[in-house]
């Protein structure tokens, strides 16, 4: 678990995808206060099950 700010999570994630930099916000950021959900079996390849979800 990670807890952080949406900008710095947002990154992080697009990060581990090998997404580039210049396209990270294209998805726009994890919102404040959701819970994001990546899943990993290898460490090399994240697939993301859940982004952004709020309480609401």
């Amino acid at each position: 678990m990670i807890v952080s700010h949406g900008l710095l999570l947002t990154a992080l994630i697009k990060s581990l995808q090998n997404v580039a930099l210049d396209d990270f916000r294209r998805d726009g950021l994890v919102p404040t206060a959701s819970v994001t959900i990546v899943q990993t079996f290898d460490g090399k390849k994240f697939e993301t099950l859940e982004w952004g979800v709020s309480g609401d």
